[in-house]
């Protein structure tokens, strides 16, 4: 598969009702698994939206990352998820490759955390793939960490 240039900007006001039914679709992969209600979200985002960013294709949304950054760690608490229309088509390692270059460019992050259920396989196997490693294992999920190399992005 050649490379796709993804866009990936900071949730707006615009994409809130997009975000939520996309979040809503795929919560079963979510550790907090609870329906949103559009008034829920346009509240929730009024806090949360620094950490919000909506991934495109072709000016199409497909996806969105979660994000916690912590500037003085270098650290950053990170998740993907992608509309179920556009699973399945190998997306998800390009998208975050070029997510921890954006990072490690503007903020000079190289480190790079996530929790995934354990019921979510595919995940965990990309995550191993990539170069995650497990760090914690709790009766749900699994904690990852990733430490950003610049060669590992070169091809």
């Amino acid at each position: 598969m050649s490379d796709i240039v993804f866009s990936i900007n900071l949730i707006e006001e615009k994409d809130y009702i997009w975000f939520n039914k996309c979040r809503n679709l795929v919560r079963k992969y979510l550790h907090n698994n609870e329906y949103f209600t559009v008034e829920q979200t346009f509240y929730f985002m009024q806090q949360n939206k620094k950490n919000y960013w909506i991934v495109r294709l072709n000016d199409k949304r497909i996806g969105y990352i979660r994000s916690i950054l912590d500037e003085t760690k270098r650290s950053i608490m990170i998740g993907l998820d992608i509309h179920p229309e556009d699973q399945g088509k190998k997306y998800a390692k390009q998208i975050y490759m070029q997510f921890i270059s954006k990072m490690y460019e503007e903020h000079g992050i190289y480190d790079y955390t996530l929790r995934v259920l354990k019921s979510n396989k595919k995940a965990i196997n990309l995550y191993l793939t990539f170069g995650f490693e497990t760090a914690e294992e709790t009766d749900l999920d699994f904690m990852m960490n990733y430490r950003y190399k610049m060669e590992s992005n070169a091809k």
